[in-house]
């Protein structure tokens, strides 16, 4: 006899059934337990499931089929393959089964593979994840990052907030690569920020002692890198900002910050500045998740700002980032602290956060802008973005790879001509949740400022750029009566650039001159004379040389003298020296200034440095 399609279904419900019976005497607790598909019916709509031998052990009310777990027919629900893997749905209220597949909006590459080294497609959370040979997922690939390595250690991440970031095997950061911050290598063993390679220049810190070494660039004068510390530790109601070195010219301006937060609600709570600081800033706000702020500022008197604690009124906050920021002084006015913006505290509970954040009031072009973020979460920020001309001071986050993690940061720059009132930010988190941040910004007036161009500087103090005008006679000038004086030596013969702020040495060499037919009372001296702005006149600057005669003869003598020119302004200017009669001298003698073979003259001027 041969059984049709219809008789072998009637078989299968009559089955059914009498599974649906047994099931209904046994008691069940409801579970799903994962089995490979090893045939299909697509006609009777049922697949043939082998049943995962260790799961169906664990309990051994699960299914009749306990003992001997086997393979057993289920319902199938949508596409199923053979050699997938599949989750079996055991009914504990009829003894019902029912199939359907364990990719749910995701595909395994290879396909049905569930262990081992895989490729996973995941479209609930549009990401792709690279699975190794120990389950451990070591590349990933969503919307708004990407990453390649292990979830902790050895990493090369990507976002296009973040840009590019390489860990080391001990999860550190040690280099970063994006659009607003340029390229930045840590140290190693500190984790300090080694080198920083920006449009700028490049800016090169010994991670022992602090120094550091920067080649800067620009059309336009730059304030020095505030000297920067931070920590992240708290005990107590006692946040104390570290010590940070001054620049050791009298009225460099001190900035402390202090952040807080409690994975609690804290109430309300108020910050003590640190003695000798008036407080700038006290923002605090208590929900689930608690976070405070506080900004305080001073003109330090002694030459290394030490440690300065902020106290607050409760002793209950779990993280705590402090920073410590001194402003080079030393300029024609010192710099001093002008306005604040505190922004209040913001919730977000998505995974991108976008804010803005508001400008101090009266910027000016020339200020020096401090911008402190404070971030407190249930997740991880892996990146945000920083306006075009911020550069960042330096960051503490705490409580990484717990439930609670609380960052800090601060960024600065030179304000220019048409600053916006406000800057927007992103931050990407490393999932929903809820987050609190806080941000101000600080105005400071009169910021040291360098002169423009190139430089090099060591520890902020501007070194020499040398030669920068020179002019090297090698003929004898005519012999002059001194009736004829005076008369221009030598002339540099193209114009110099000249900066504010800076120091040239102008200095005049001639290795011999001859005077003839004098009388005991000849006077007569050599000058240094400066066109300022390319045309205005010329002004003497400095005699290298005066000479007073006492007794009739001929004379054969060197000279050698020149001192430091501080222009005011930056301008273009000329040099030239000159030789001139004293009024009042007897007009008998003759002069001449050597110039041939090795008795050359020379006019220079050397670029010295920055004037400190």
């Amino acid at each position: 006899m041969t059984l049709s399609d219809r008789d072998l279904a009637d078989v299968f419900r009559v089955l059914a059934r009498e599974a649906i019976k047994e099931g209904q005497s046994r008691a069940r607790v409801p579970r799903v337990l994962s089995g490979t598909v090893e045939d299909v019916s697509e006609d009777l709509n049922i697949v043939y499931v082998r049943m995962d031998a260790e799961a169906m052990g664990r309990d051994p009310l699960q299914s009749m089929n306990y003992g001997n777990p086997g393979v057993i027919p289920v319902t199938r629900l949508g596409s199923t393959y053979t050699n997938e893997v599949v989750r079996v749905d055991f009914d504990g209220s009829n003894g019902a089964s029912a199939m359907q597949t364990s990719v749910e909006n995701r595909i395994v590459i290879p396909y049905g593979k569930f262990s081992g080294q895989r490729v996973e497609i995941d479209g609930n959370q549009g990401a792709i994840l690279f699975y190794d040979d120990f389950d451990e997922v070591v590349g990933y690939l969503d919307p708004n990052q990407w990453f390649v390595g292990g979830i902790e250690g050895l990493q090369a991440r990507l976002d296009p907030i973040g840009g590019l970031r390489l860990r080391d095997d001990d999860g550190e950061a040690r280099s970063t690569l994006s659009a607003t911050e340029g390229l930045i290598l840590r140290d190693p063993v500190s984790g300090i920020s080694g080198a920083i390679l920006t449009s700028s220049g490049l800016t090169v810190i010994d991670p022992v002692t602090g120094d550091r070494v920067s080649i800067t660039s620009g059309s336009v004068s730059s304030v020095p890198i505030p000297n920067y510390s931070g920590a992240s530790a708290h005990i107590g109601a006692t946040h104390g900002a570290p010590a940070v070195a001054s620049f050791g010219t009298g009225d460099d301006l001190d900035i402390r910050f202090a952040s807080a937060s409690a994975l609690a609600p804290l109430g309300a709570q108020t910050w003590t500045p640190p003695s000798g600081f008036t407080e700038r800033s006290d923002q605090n706000n208590s929900a689930s998740i608690s976070l405070a702020t506080s900004v305080a500022t001073k003109d330090p008197s002694d030459a290394a700002p030490a440690i300065a604690n902020f106290t607050s009124t409760t002793t209950n906050f779990d993280r705590s980032n402090t920073h410590s920021v001194i402003v080079r002084g030393g300029g024609g006015t010192s710099p001093s602290y002008a306005s604040i913006n505190a922004n209040p505290v913001i919730d977000f509970g998505g995974q991108q956060l976008v804010f803005d954040i508001t400008a101090p009031s009266g910027v000016v072009s020339g200020d020096l802008i401090l911008a402190h973020v404070a971030i407190a979460s249930l997740n991880v920020p892996v990146g945000w973005t920083v306006p075009d001309g911020w550069t960042q001071l330096g960051i503490q986050v705490e409580g990484l790879g717990t439930n609670h993690v609380h960052g800090s940061g601060l960024w600065y720059k030179r304000a220019g001509p048409s600053e916006p009132t406000s800057e927007s930010v992103a931050i990407n988190m490393t999932a929903p949740g809820h987050t609190r941040i806080q941000a101000t910004t600080i105005r400071i007036s009169n910021p040291f400022v360098f002169p423009a161009g190139l430089d090099i500087r060591r520890n902020n103090r501007s070194m020499p750029r040398g030669l920068v005008g020179e002019v090297v006679s090698a003929a004898n000038t005519p012999t002059w009566n001194a009736v004829d004086l005076p008369q221009v030596i030598d002339t540099i013969p193209t114009s110099i650039k000249v900066q504010a702020g800076r120091k040239y040495r102008v200095q005049y060499v001639c290795p011999i001159y001859d005077l003839a037919t004098l009388s005991a009372t000849s006077r007569w001296y050599v000058a240094i004379e400066i066109n300022e702005n390319a045309g205005g006149g010329w002004v003497e600057f400095h005699r290298t040389f005066y000479r007073g005669l006492h007794s009739a003869g001929t004379e054969y003598n060197s000279l050698n003298g020149g001192r430091f020119y501080t222009p005011t302004a930056d301008r273009t200017v000329d040099v030239r020296t000159r030789a001139i009669m004293e009024s009042g001298s007897p007009t008998t003698f003759t002069i001449r200034f050597h110039g041939l073979g090795t008795w050359t003259r020379s006019l220079t001027v050397e670029d010295a440095g920055a004037v400190f």
